[in-house]
């Protein structure tokens, strides 16, 4: 963002010297006037026979007073008028720059790997260096080496210059970081295009001036950063039908680069397709979309839409229509007259928005039974009660699971499920049977108690956002988030003249709840050492630790084993982000999730980073509430 020059605070005083000819010019014809009021006057003296004889000498001092008298007066009449208003000083600037973009970029089909160089010269910029407890000043080491980094190149320039994606990785955490290669030892870091260091949300005055700075301050020589260009045709369209199929990027959605070909097109945050290439649905305005394989399980089967520029650069995308994948409501009207209010959600996991969509395997037309219809006329089937798919729904979702909170809604023999409509099948665009299950019968995970400490350098008034559907929070959550919360570096926040230790909400989260593919598993009695040992490790100290498990450790179940996971910042900042007026300089988010067992099983190892706590610290905490919210 351009520097702008500092307006004025004050009123400057005029300058003489430039208003000089104005005030003369004033003063003359001013002059003129009263010379001619002072004949007038002369002619009513004459009548009274009491004329005055004055000598030269004393017309000219007479005159030299009335030139300097009537200056004077120009110069507060006119003068004044010309003299500027002060400025108003601006308020911080909310909104992104308008950004431009880099003409005549030809992408690769598939990102291919680049000749490392040197871009940072302060690799720390990267993360806080991570330390060891209770402490936190002692054993400090980076977070990130040089050989953590991985270069590829994405596309190029009319000019000659290389489009290079450099990524980096904090165990799960990671970052990216889009440049060009201008091919004469300089590098240019696209900011608006790269998710490392911060240096995306380029968005206040504040921002411009702390995380910004700090970071072109930790740039090598012959590197530049740039806040208002970014890469042409890799905006998607918000809606977009498919092959006969409606889609629609979910609120919040943001695109990435995919380095290992269409097989990584869910993002290297996920890793490879573990069920082979996605399909190619269409072509459609210079992107390809595709529909891809997430999971096959014995009566479904998870597909994910995704749409892409080549093969390195892709966007998830929702099914849209008239029902919804997540908890939208749909008037429904039911065959048998029963009805219901109940919103319905396909694919839904863990506290995250659905990351695609459940679609029944092995079904035919034959098969099924039209149960109702919605109101813009969609036909709603169900399956016989003996139907492998039904039969999962009932044995393994509804039974054995905290499947509802409302007591009337529970113990269901499976046609009393049916005929309350539990679930219900959708013929998407596609022609597949799209499974639709009621939500306070089959009640998703949701994120239970995010809990949000804020410890600024400095008093500070601050606007706080979360990217979920909130359902519960203290303060109120109004739309749009906390707006004007002081917060104090002792971590005391003052909320519409209310006092507060931090900030908390429960619900949705826009995002997508990620796979659990680490953690530890301990006997159920070492659980909340174990806990406790762990948050410490990724950093939190204190109060901080001793609420979180106030609130966690009744939840631990009673089985003789116990699998901790946790997710990391970056996981949170796709699943729930946070948007804060002011951005913090250390953010350390955590998120439990936890099952237990009654038997260890094989799961790989979780490493644990602490970051020093370094000027304005966010520290969040929450976890997977497998029962659901009750509202």
């Amino acid at each position: 963002m351009p520097k702008q020059d500092k307006p004025a605070e004050e009123v400057i005083s005029p300058d003489l010297t430039e208003n000089t000819d104005d005030t003369t010019l004033e003063s003359d014809n001013s002059n003129t006037d009263l010379t001619s009021e002072n004949n007038d006057n002369q002619v009513q003296t004459d009548k009274k026979k009491r004329r005055i004889q004055l000598s030269k000498k004393q017309w000219i001092i007479v005159g030299v007073v009335t030139v300097i008298i009537l200056a004077i007066a120009g110069w507060l009449v006119f003068g004044r008028e010309k003299t500027p208003e002060p400025t108003p000083k601006p308020q911080a600037n909310t909104a992104k720059p308008v950004a431009k973009e880099i003409p005549d970029v030809t992408y690769l089909e598939s990102a291919q790997t680049y000749t490392p160089f040197t871009f940072l010269a302060n690799l720390n910029i990267l993360g806080e260096e991570n330390c060891d407890p209770p402490s936190y000043t002692t054993g400090c080491e980076p977070s990130v080496t040089t050989d953590e980094l991985t270069y590829h190149q994405v596309g190029s320039t009319k000019s000659g210059g290389k489009i290079i994606v450099v990524t980096y990785g904090l165990g799960m955490d990671s970052g990216d970081f889009t440049i060009v290669d201008n091919g004469d030892r300089t590098y240019t870091v696209l900011a608006l295009q790269s998710t490392g260091a911060g240096i995306y949300a380029i968005k206040t005055d504040d921002y411009e001036a702390t995380t910004l700075k700090r970071f072109k301050d930790a740039l090598a020589a012959g590197v530049d950063v740039d806040t208002t260009t970014k890469l042409p045709g890799l905006d998607f369209p918000k809606e977009v039908e498919i092959a006969g199929q409606k889609m629609s990027l979910s609120e919040g959605a943001t695109g990435y680069f995919i380095l290992g070909g269409l097989n990584s097109v869910r993002g290297s945050f996920w890793g490879e397709l573990k069920h082979g290439l996605p399909d190619k649905l269409a072509d459609k305005d210079g992107k390809s979309y595709y529909k891809a394989l997430i999971s096959d399980n014995a009566t479904y089967k998870v597909y994910a839409y995704y749409g892409t520029v080549n093969g390195v650069y892709a966007i998830p995308y929702q099914p849209a229509g008239e029902i919804a994948s997540k908890t939208d409501k749909v008037a429904y009207n039911w065959t048998t007259g029963e009805k219901n209010t109940s919103a319905y959600y396909s694919a839904g996991s863990g506290c995250g928005s659905a990351g695609g969509y459940v679609s029944a395997k092995d079904v035919t037309d034959s098969m099924v039974v039209a149960a109702g219809k919605t109101a813009g006329g969609q036909t709603l089937y169900q399956l016989p009660n003996t139907h492998p798919l039904v039969v999962e729904l009932f044995e393994k979702d509804y039974m054995t699971g905290e499947s509802t909170n409302d007591d009337s809604l529970k113990n269901l023999t499976v046609q009393q499920l049916t005929d309350k409509h539990g679930y219900f099948l959708a013929k998407n665009g596609l022609g597949e049977y799209v499974v639709f299950l009621r939500d306070d019968l089959f009640i998703r995970g949701g994120c239970a108690k995010p809990v949000i400490y804020l410890y600024p350098t400095k008093k500070t008034m601050l606007d706080v956002a979360v990217g979920a559907d909130v359902v519960i929070s203290e303060p109120n959550y109004p739309k749009g988030g906390w707006k004007n919360v002081t917060a104090e570096p002792n971590g005391n926040l003052r909320y519409q003249n209310k006092a507060y230790g931090s900030l908390f909400w429960e619900g949705y989260g826009y995002g997508t709840y990620p796979e659990i593919t680490s953690g530890t598993v301990v006997p159920t009695a070492q659980a909340d050492a174990t806990m406790r040992d762990q948050l410490a490790a990724q950093g939190l100290r204190g109060r901080e630790i001793t609420e979180f498990m106030d609130f966690w450790q009744p939840h631990i179940p009673s089985t003789p084993y116990v699998r901790i996971s946790w997710l990391t910042t970056t996981q949170l900042n796709q699943l729930a982000p946070l948007t804060l007026s002011q951005q913090p300089q250390t953010t350390i988010r955590t998120f439990l999730d936890f099952e237990g067992l009654n038997s260890p099983i094989d799961i790989t190892p979780q490493k644990f980073t602490a970051p020093k706590r370094n000027g304005f610290t966010l520290v969040e905490w929450g976890g997977l509430l497998r029962g659901g919210i009750k509202h």
